[in-house]
């Protein structure tokens, strides 16, 4: 650095490191549990199945088409909700805005459709 100045070095992996200093290598818990071998079956694998309604798996599913479609009708009243002066006014424009999403797309059937679809993929 520049003569009058100063700055911190980190210690972290040098000799100064207290773990290095010590001689006490130890991995932390969470890195022992993290780190998996190339061929381990959890690298391998899906753990979680597709969940998020923009997920190309559910692409072919006319509910999930039909949400997407028509995003601005059903996402525009929960906006509206969300800018509300009080509890009551929010809780009145809240079920509206629910009611409109669910003349849209049955979201119950909707999920219903998606869980079959990622069951289906696996």
């Amino acid at each position: 650095g520049a003569a009058g100045t100063w700055y911190a070095c980190s210690t972290y992996n040098s000799r100064w490191e207290p773990g290095v200093y010590n001689h006490n290598y130890q991995i932390s818990p969470f890195a022992a549990v993290s780190r998996f071998k190339s061929d381990s079956e959890h690298i391998v694998t899906t753990v979680v199945p597709a969940f998020n309604p923009w997920d190309a798996a559910f692409a072919e599913l006319d509910s999930v088409v039909a949400y997407w479609a028509k995003r601005e009708q059903w996402e525009n009243p929960f906006k509206l909700a969300f800018a509300s002066k009080d509890d009551a006014e929010f809780e009145a424009k809240w079920s509206d805005a629910l009611k409109k999403l669910n003349d849209i797309v049955n979201i119950d059937e909707m999920c219903k459709e998606m869980t079959e679809a990622a069951k289906a993929a696996q």
